[in-house]
Order: structure tokens, then sequence, then C-alpha cells
């Protein structure tokens, strides 16, 4: 704290170094009370200052020079107030516009930082300002007093933190009574993500005691495979401050691992800082369980549907469906697309000498062969009978003769062994067309594929025929 002169001392210095000659009224012609108040603020041992005319120029004592306006007295006296706090300028100029009016203003719980004795020190001061008159009532000044709150101000807050604390621990005792009763597992970290609560349900579901949980613990019981994505997910969660809500196999104490859903979410300050994480994993195995079983069902549903049972290639309605959206997803390629339409020579006689076990035992061998002899992306479905169809995509019409000539000789060669001793020579007609993908519409390929069967069959059978497609 700089030295307190005395007001004489100061008064005088301060006129000596200050320029007065642009304030208005000019000291020459000051008021006499105001010179007598303007002694009174140079002695007075608290922070006062006094801001006179129209400009409102500063005389400032020790006090308030050294803890407020960190100047010493020749920067500060005789210049405007707003120049010399100019980062409360918007505050003062309403506060001497009030003073003009004759009223008074207050600022309150002011932290002000300053130096004193080579340390850096905080305190809390109000500010009151009230207009100085003259005996008619007439503006002169603004006298500006300060007093130091400081002990008042950490006794409250010393107050408050013990009632915080005290409503922290009800609070918490609270807290853990409820998430005892809970049939989820409850817990909590801080701020920095760190467990320092787990409900006895994390124990009972675990088998570890809450005395050996240590931070690296529920880390070590995470499915291993599922570890990478919930590390990512809870560090989001830290950094961002947005809830946590992760589904993840958790180890249980029978050994098994299983599906837990967590969520948590972040505590604030009345500052928004996050100050702790509450969360709580709820076990949804069972859940989990049933809705993968759910999934198998409802893919056995629709293989059912669009599977031959018999043969274990596409029923007529699958294949059709399956052709079209192949048709389609390829409309503005100008690529081919070739249909084969076949039909098994004889199958009549064959179900009539060995029966109809030996005549569906063709039928599935018979389908193997043609999923055997052509690509995975080819659409093999059974039309009904002993007749099958098969959509070649991206297949010029040499590339699909070819392909039904592998299909022909892949069922010929082999004859077929049904029941213990007997073996059937099967063969089968093919008819076969091609067209622009933006010209073939499904029905259309088939129609023509069938009449190029038709005429495989007219002609000896166990052939292939081919007929162009020419579209509409």
């Amino acid at each position: 704290m700089l030295r307190r002169q005395s007001g004489g001392e100061v008064l005088a210095g301060g006129i000596r170094a200050a320029d007065w000659i642009e304030v208005s009224p000019c000291i020459r012609d000051w008021h006499p009370s105001l010179a007598i108040v303007a002694r009174l603020v140079s002695d007075a041992p608290a922070p006062m200052a006094l801001m006179v005319g129209a400009n409102a120029a500063v005389i400032a004592n020790s006090a308030m020079c050294a803890i407020f306006l960190e100047r010493p007295h020749q920067d500060v006296f005789g210049r405007p107030v707003c120049d010399v706090l100019p980062a409360h300028a918007e505050f003062l100029a309403e506060m001497l516009a009030r003073a003009r009016r004759g009223e008074s203003s207050s600022l309150r719980n002011q932290v002000v930082r300053h130096v004193t004795d080579g340390k850096a020190k905080r305190t809390w001061l109000n500010f009151d300002f009230v207009p100085v008159k003259d005996e008619a009532g007439n503006y002169l000044a603004v006298i500006c007093t300060g007093s130091e709150v400081s002990q008042h101000l950490l006794a409250q807050r010393t107050k408050r933190r013990t009632g915080y604390f005290a409503a922290l621990a009800e609070s918490r005792l609270r807290y853990e009574t409820l998430a005892e009763t809970l049939p989820q597992i409850v817990w909590s970290s801080g701020a920095d993500g760190r467990h320092d609560y787990f409900s006895k349900r994390w124990s009972e579901f675990t088998g570890i005691p809450r005395e050996e949980i240590t931070e690296e613990t529920w880390k070590q019981l995470v499915y291993p495979q599922h570890w990478a994505e919930v590390s990512r997910a809870w560090e989001n969660a830290q950094r961002t401050g947005e809830p946590y809500d992760i589904d993840y196999r958790f180890r249980h104490h029978s050994g098994e691992y299983r599906w837990l859903r967590v969520m948590a979410l972040p505590l604030r300050d009345e500052f928004g800082q996050i100050t702790r994480w509450c969360g709580t994993s709820t076990d949804v195995h069972e859940a989990y369980l049933m809705a993968e079983e759910r999934q198998r069902l409802g893919h056995e549903l629709e293989r059912i549907a669009t599977q031959d049972q018999l043969t274990e290639v596409l029923t007529r309605r699958a294949f059709l469906q399956r052709s079209a959206e192949a048709l389609d997803k390829a409309a503005n390629a100008r690529n081919a697309m070739s249909v084969l339409m076949m039909d098994i020579d004889h199958f009549k006689r064959i179900n009539d000498c060995y029966g109809h076990p030996s005549g569906d035992a063709v039928l599935s061998f018979a389908a193997k062969r043609m999923r055997a002899a052509t690509k995975e992306c080819d659409l093999v479905g059974r039309l009904g009978g002993e007749e099958f169809a098969i959509l070649l995509p991206d297949c010029n019409a040499e590339d699909a003769f070819s392909t039904a000539e592998r299909v022909r000789r892949a069922i010929a060669e082999e004859p077929f062994f049904v029941g213990r001793n007997s073996k059937i020579k099967v063969t089968m007609s093919i008819g076969v067309t091609t067209g622009l993908v933006q010209q073939c519409g499904i029905e259309e390929m088939l129609s023509v594929a069938d009449k190029a069967l038709y005429k495989a069959k007219s002609g000896g059978r166990n052939r292939t025929v081919f007929t162009q497609f020419q579209g509409s």
C-alpha cells in the first residue's frame, strides 16, 4: 500500500501536477464547499475519490489510487473518470447522469486485484456514488466512497460452503440409499471419469466385493472385443458432456459375458461445469437373446418363403421378384441379360418307373448340379414340377449358350443314384434367350426362352436351343 500523505500534501501535490485548465468549473472558481470535500477525500483512510464538473475530473486519495485505480496520483488527478477507468465507462456515464439528477448509485461486492507489499491480493469492496451540491442544490461533483467487505463475503462463503458440504453429504446418503433399492447396477464417477461408487448390485452381478474394486476392475470385465468401442464412447462423453449410452457385454460371476445397457448423465454446477457422472447398468441379456431369436426366425421365415424346400433353389415367386429387381437395378446399363428355361426330359417316366421319392431325389440332385455349374450372382429358380429357370445378369448370347451347355452336360454326363442300387440316366432340354437390359422384362424373356425350350424338346431333347430376344 502506498504511504498515505497528509491531506494538504496530496491535494497540493495533485493540483500542481495536474492540468486543471480543461476542468469545468476551473479550480479557481470552485465553490468553497467543493474544496472542503476535496480535502476530506484526501485525508480519508478509506478509498475515496471526487469527480468534479462536467468532465468528472478525478481527485483520488492514496487508498483509492493504490487499491482501485492502480495508478499514482499524478496519472489520475484532473483526468476524466471515463478515461481513467475505460472498462467501466458505460456504468460511469450512467452514474454521472443520475448524479446530475441528484440520485445516488452503488456497486456491490466488486473484486479488485492489486499488489500490496509485493504480494498479489484480492479485495472485495462496495462503492457508493453520492452527488455533491451547493446551498441552492446545484450539482457540483460526485463523491465515491469504497468500503471493504472482504471478511464479510468470505464469512458468508464459508457458511454457504459448510452448508453445501452438509447438504452434499445428506444428498449422497439419500442417493446411495435409493441406489441400493434399484434392480439396476448404479454407479458414479468424478468429473475425470474415475469411478468412485458402485451399488451392491454390481457385486452381485460380478461376484467381486466392493472393497476390492479398483479403477481398472470394470475395464477388465468388459468383453475384450467390445472394449475399444466402450472406451471411445466413454472418452467422447467426458470430452463433450453428452449423455453416455451404450450396449456391451460384461463378465458375469458365472463366467458368461452378458449384455448390459449402460447409460450416464453429467451433473453440472452453476457455471455449467461437469462435477460428476451418475449412471446405471441394466442387464438386458435375455432381451438380446430374444431379439437374436426373432432375427433368426425372421431369416428362417424369409428362407421358407423364398426357397423351394425340395431343391433349395428359389421358388417361382421369389425368382420372378428378384429377377425383376435385377433388371430394374441394371436398367440404365447397356449390358445384355440372358435367361435359361430348362425341363428334365421324360420326368413323368421317372416317377412312374421309380416312384415319386426317386423323382424328388432327381429334382434335388439336378438343382445341386445347376448351382454348381453357374455363378454365385446367377439366379436359379424352380418354376414348378420339373421346370427350372436361370437368370444370367450381364451375360451375352455366346456366354449364355456356353453356360446352358455346361449345365446340360453336368446333368447328362453322370447318372443319378436313387435308392440303394438304382442308377437313373437323366437329361435336360434348355431354351436360351438374350436381350439388352433396356428392352428386357422377365416375363417376356421367359416366354421367349420357353419357346426355345419347346424347340429343343421337339428336336430330340437333351439339347440347347438359342433364340434372340427382340424386345418391344
